[in-house]
């Protein structure tokens, strides 16, 4: 998926995968993990999708904005 996670494009995916958010030291606009994407996703993960997410260290990938994410499945 090219574009930021909703509730349109993650019909008919069953696997969703984040793989080493970016942080602004690896980009000057780095995609960040914002509210909506994480009611998408939980949401979607409720209805049966997977969400696998696949993180670096801190030097090198962006945390602040995916602990909501991770905070609301218990992790």
């Amino acid at each position: 998926m090219e574009t930021a996670p909703t509730e349109e494009n993650l019909k008919g995916s069953s696997v969703y995968l984040m793989v080493d958010p970016d942080n602004d030291k690896e980009t000057p606009t780095p995609n960040y993990v914002m509210p909506e994407h994480i009611q998408a996703l939980k949401k979607w993960v409720k209805a049966g999708g997977v969400l696998v997410i696949m993180m670096n260290d801190n030097l090198n990938c962006e945390f602040d904005h995916v602990k909501p994410l991770t905070a609301e499945f218990g992790i």
